[in-house]
């Protein structure tokens, strides 16, 4: 396989494309069994995804490096691997979508893969695809990749030296890193059984699927241990199950050393060998449209114990109107916490809620404010913060500032508690202490060890903190949201599954002005082509998504 991985790296370029506006044909084809599996969309729509973000994204060196390999690649085999006109030639399928299954490794640590590449003609592609194999390599005479052909159960299967295994079938030529699997998707072609709809993971993943990218990337639990190298304990092998050898759908499944006296008794429950035991299947999705990156992250929890099932409860979701919004906004995150359900877990003591109890402590000794008491029953939850350039300059270079605003339902309860807050304050820095009037409300400052000037007040709507006094004044005149989002598209997508949502207007000039990605770094280039970034943070159950949008801004 490593001896061809030049082409199939090639080939598998052409993942990063629009998804497929019509069931998808390889899905009825792959295992069940695998453990991670990637779907694209049409290879039309590929070639000008991928031609935009090498055109765009890249420097001019790395575009010159690519451009290179591009026509290396072309002399050898007579394909532009970017081409459509060039790849349908060769008989690709633009039509067709690039898919990947991949399974759980052998018990020798060897890679399980099938490679599904759409194709015109899938009598001829098979010769076709030696032939570009026998180009790619003809500096190296002693490379045989004549195929040794055999048949199953009516079917050609294709090896290719010993590690390169082939079958074509239902529009796709199959290229897998073993004689099992391809013969196990004859099976499952044959038999109609086993593929991955059968799945009930996979299925839940695409009814919830809020859309089809460019990429899209399935992972199961399995998939994430091995990703992590936490799949295997030194000493344990994996052993197949299942009806034969030889069909891709077998599981292998890992010993974790549980005794028989351990089953007999039921009480005492083996240890959790890995780690993700919580996370049911992974999600991955890309596109590019329009001169903008779409992207979605998203995690299903099984809540198999109770920390996981509190840690979700932890997250809150809908829009809390006396949080505050302006068009004057720069940058802006807005996040959502239930803390009587943190109070909850919080409880008893415990390795996550240690640091809770030790901050809930601290401010009853030193401001004898009573967290429990004072503040969480009259709290929303909502985390509201704003940043971006402070004014001052500090040890020549720029700083970062902020701004945060935390929602309360009691305007007195809230002046308490900055009362409270601010006599310890003054108490602690006493001359470096003071307070001042921004907009008709009497903000409390004090600078800190650090040399910062902080500042704390409240109004109407809850508690404002923050190191810069222009984005203090901003948060403070800012309208209420639940007016403000009337007039904006994008805090419009607010619905009663948002946990969190924040933008960062030009974010690659942001980023660059603080130094945050310095050009000596090699990320200059790629910050001056990103514009605007929009985040969006939804809980559905026990399903967790955070969808994203980056503005990409053409090539000067």
């Amino acid at each position: 396989m490593k001896k061809l991985s030049v082409v199939l790296i090639s080939i598998m370029f052409f993942s990063m494309v629009n998804a497929q506006e019509k069931p998808n044909p390889a899905e009825s084809l792959t295992p069940s069994s695998a453990i991670l599996y990637m779907k694209t969309s049409r290879v039309k729509k590929l070639l000008r995804s991928v031609n935009y973000l090498i055109d765009n994204l890249l420097s001019k060196e790395q575009r010159d490096g690519f451009n290179k390999e591009r026509n290396e690649f072309k002399t050898k085999t007579g394909i532009d691997f970017l081409g459509p006109e060039s790849l349908k030639q060769a008989g690709i399928d633009l039509d067709g979508t690039i898919n990947l299954a991949y399974f759980k490794k052998g018990s020798a640590g060897q890679e399980n893969v099938i490679v599904y590449i759409p194709v015109l003609d899938v009598k001829r592609f098979p010769l076709k695809f030696v032939e570009i194999i026998k180009n790619f390599n003809k500096d190296r005479n002693e490379l045989d990749v004549y195929p040794v052909i055999t048949d199953y159960k009516g079917y050609s299967l294709y090896q290719i030296q010993k590690d390169v295994f082939c079958v074509s079938l239902d529009g796709y030529f199959l290229i897998a890193s073993n004689a099992d699997l391809v013969k196990g998707v004859v099976d499952i072609k044959i038999s109609g059984k086993g593929d991955i709809t059968s799945d009930k993971y996979y299925l839940e993943y695409v009814k919830n699927a809020r859309r089809d990218y460019d990429l899209n990337f399935f992972a199961k639990r399995d998939f994430l241990k091995e990703m992590t190298s936490q799949g295997r304990k030194e000493g344990n092998q994996d052993v197949p199950v299942g009806p034969s050898s030889s069909n891709p759908s077998v599981r292998y499944v890992s010993h974790e050393g549980t005794t028989l006296a351990q089953n007999e008794k039921g009480a005492e429950q083996p240890k959790k060998e890995y780690a993700f035991e919580e996370i049911d299947y992974a999600t991955l999705g890309a596109e590019v449209e329009s001169g903008r990156l779409r992207g979605s992250l998203g995690v299903s929890l099984n809540k198999s114990n109770q920390s996981v099932s509190n840690s979700i409860d932890v997250i809150g979701t809908g829009m809390d109107g006396r949080a505050v919004f302006s068009e004057k906004m720069k940058s802006y995150i807005y996040l959502s916490l239930n803390f009587s359900a943190i109070e909850n877990m919080c409880n008893e003591k415990g390795p996550v809620c240690s640091g809770y109890q030790e901050f809930k402590q601290k401010l009853s000794q030193e401001m004898g404010l009573d967290f429990s008491k004072d503040f969480v029953p009259y709290y929303t939850g909502v985390i509201n913060i704003i940043a971006g350039k402070k004014a001052e300059i500090k040890e020549g270079r720029p700083q970062a500032g902020f701004a945060a605003m935390l929602p309360m339902t009691d305007a007195s309860r809230s002046a308490a508690v900055v009362s409270k807050c601010g006599e310890f304050l003054k108490k602690k820095f006493k001359e470096k202490s003071g307070k001042e009037s921004v907009s008709g409300v009497n903000m409390f400052w004090y600078i800190d060890e650090t040399g910062d000037k902080m500042y704390l007040c409240s109004d109407r709507r809850g508690i404002y903190l923050g190191n810069d006094r222009a984005m203090m004044e901003t948060m403070i005149k800012s309208e209420d949201l639940q007016k403000a989002r009337t007039r904006n598209a994008f805090m419009k997508k607010f619905n009663e599954k948002v946990f969190f949502l924040a933008f960062v207007k030009n974010a690659g000039s942001t980023v660059s002005e603080l130094q945050l990605a310095p050009p000596d770094s090699g990320m200059g280039g790629f910050m001056k082509s990103i514009g605007d970034v929009f985040l969006i943070g939804e809980k559905s159950g026990r399903l967790l998504t955070l969808d994203i949008e980056i503005e990409i801004k053409k090539a000067r």
